[in-house]
This record gives C-alpha cells, sequence and structure tokens, in this order.
C-alpha cells in the first residue's frame, strides 16, 4: 500500500513539470464509484493511454494525520456561570480539501485496473487553474438565509484555494455576541443552513473546461 501511494505522490510532483506537455484524451473519460459511493470521473493522455488522472469530485472537511477533523468553534461567554449560557462572541477555524484519502487512492486505483485493464494506473489527478480576476470561493445559499448570510459577513481571513492534491483552504470567521448565537443554533440544528453551500471555482484549461467544487455547509457545521 505504501508503494502505491508513494509511487502516486512522486506523480504529484512531477504533474506542473510535464503539464504543458500532456494532450488528455476527451473520449477517454470514464466514471468509476467507490464503496463509499463517490464518483470520480478519469480521463488519460494521448502520449501515455495507460495513465489516468482523476477530476476532483467534491470538497471535504480536512483531517490531521491523527484522522481528527479540522475545524473549530470557540464560544466566548460573559459569565464563568455555567447557569449562563450567554456568548459574547464566537470564533470559527476549518480547513477544507479535495483530494483523495490514502484508502480511495488505493481503492480507485484497483478500480482503475479491474473496469479498464491491469496495465492502467492512477497518476493524479487533472491539472487546475483559477482565475485570478474571478473569485474563486462562494459562500452562498439559493434562498434567502440569515445562517448563511452571518457566516458570509463574518469571515474575516482565508487563504487561496488549492491547485494540487494536499493542499487545504484555511478560513477564520468571527462573531459578535447575537452573531455566535446563530452560528451556535445551526450546530445545534444543522437544517438551519438550509441549502447553503461553499463552492470553489477551478479551469481545466487544456479542455476548455469549467469545474465547481461544493460541500454543504450543514455537512460539516455541526455537532
Amino acid at each position: 500500500m505504501k508503494k502505491r501511494i508513494w509511487i502516486y505522490l512522486i506523480g504529484m510532483l512531477i504533474l506542473p513539470a510535464i503539464g504543458k506537455a500532456q494532450a488528455f484524451k476527451p473520449e477517454s473519460k470514464i466514471s468509476l464509484s467507490l464503496k463509499d459511493s463517490s464518483e470520480w470521473v478519469l480521463i488519460s493522455r494521448g502520449d501515455n493511454p495507460q495513465a489516468y488522472y482523476y477530476y476532483p469530485a467534491k470538497l471535504r472537511l480536512s483531517v490531521n494525520k491523527r484522522g481528527r477533523e479540522e475545524m473549530s468553534f470557540l464560544e466566548i461567554r460573559k459569565s464563568t456561570n455555567p447557569k449562563d449560557s450567554s456568548l459574547q462572541a464566537g470564533i470559527l477555524h476549518f480547513l477544507l480539501s479535495w483530494d483523495l484519502s490514502p484508502r480511495q487512492i488505493m481503492e480507485l486505483d484497483t478500480a482503475v485496473k479491474h473496469q479498464i485493464n491491469k496495465h492502467a494506473m492512477l497518476w493524479g489527478s487533472i491539472p487546475l487553474q483559477t482565475d485570478e480576476t474571478d473569485p474563486a470561493v462562494e459562500i452562498s445559499a439559493t434562498k434567502a438565509n440569515e445562517y448563511v448570510n452571518v457566516l458570509v459577513k463574518s469571515l474575516r481571513a482565508s487563504s487561496q484555494i488549492p491547485t494540487h492534491p494536499g493542499g487545504k483552504w484555511a478560513a477564520s470567521f468571527q462573531f459578535e455576541a447575537k452573531e455566535a448565537e446563530k452560528v451556535r443554533e445551526a450546530f445545534n440544528d444543522p437544517a438551519l443552513w438550509g441549502d447553503g453551500a461553499i463552492h470553489w471555482k477551478y479551469y481545466f484549461q487544456e479542455l476548455q473546461e469549467e469545474l465547481t467544487l461544493s460541500i454543504a455547509l450543514s455537512e460539516f457545521l455541526r455537532k
């Protein structure tokens, strides 16, 4: 298992260098399903038809090396009295990612060999780009939602969205008393987020394709 993951990671390192020389074949696209019901689209190159690259499918809450989710919601209370639960402020931090887990790498590589041919190999993700003139991150809902609005206006800092596997997007939010109460309500009842979601916009320039990766707020902003 470690050997295959190591080969995969080497592919990630050399991917930027060979990106311009690649000629991806749209007709080679294939969709594969994993045991966790996730769907992955793969595509091969003309100069190496046995090397397959995956399209990132969706965003997920990042986990650290210990397997712990990388998110924290700090509630700052007005009183140390346990009977007084009113909030003075709140701070929310989380990290999002789109890469495959080690288990998914192994499973998808095996699926490639079984469903395509024994010589086919998972070689990494397709090369992704962002448009600096167009906001790459959007936090929104299709219907007016006061809880999503609180999140949007309380964003204080965020990093650039990653374009390579292993990268993470960091976001930090600060809430005043009323906003912190709203966020706590939504953590206790995730349905209050409605269809609110975070969206990242990418471009696969070689095939002139746009990709939007998303995650529902109710999926990870919860207790």
